[in-house]
């Protein structure tokens, strides 16, 4: 038996191009090599039964972290008077943000979180990160903001897409309605 979470998302899933973390038994790896090589671009043996899992939490903790920052900078440049389409276009520009962020921007503009990778499994991830006995301090995820927000965002919209977090952020910072208030302003109209 092998454990052998993957990073990527639909479009890599079929696109062949997922990252495979692989934990096990070295020779039970190499024999099932063939399979990790059709369905992803590259795979990890990263050690032991857990370590494949592990390395995903670690993934995905830089995920949390990054989303939750870009909610941030968002939020700061639209309460400093930044026009929203503007701050986005030029995000878009910038080499500071991974090429998944700046496809999660769409999502912003639209107002619209399309799942791809589900908030509740984004906030399970940063709460096995905060359960982890690794004894690494995580103030920024799982003991921290990263984990807070993901948490009120999952108690809100538990079918968005993890990049909600950022409208979870605009809601707190009064630049944008709330999900109930949304859905009574368009009943409204």
């Amino acid at each position: 038996m092998l454990d052998a979470p993957v990073s990527g998302s639909t479009p890599q899933a079929e696109a062949g191009t997922l990252v495979a973390f692989v934990g096990g038994d070295r020779d039970v790896y190499d024999a099932c090599r063939p399979l990790f090589e059709a369905i992803s671009n590259a795979s990890f043996f990263m050690g032991p039964s857990g370590a494949g899992a592990t390395m995903k939490l670690v993934v995905n903790d830089l995920l949390g972290v990054g989303m939750q920052a870009l909610a941030e900078a968002l939020t700061l440049g639209q309460r400093a008077g930044l026009d929203k389409d503007l701050l986005i276009d030029v995000l878009q520009q910038t080499s500071v943000l991974t090429v998944g962020q700046k496809t999660k921007l769409q999502n912003v503009r639209n107002n619209a979180y399309p799942v791809q990778f589900g908030l509740q499994l984004m906030w399970k991830d940063l709460l096995q990160r905060r359960a982890t006995r690794a004894g690494a301090p995580g103030p920024a995820a799982g003991d921290g903001r990263a984990h807070q927000i993901s948490t009120i965002a999952e108690r809100r919209e538990v079918d968005q897409d993890f990049s909600a977090v950022i409208r979870t952020m605009e809601e707190l910072a009064g630049l944008a309605l709330t999900q109930s208030e949304q859905r009574a302003a368009d009943r409204a109209a």
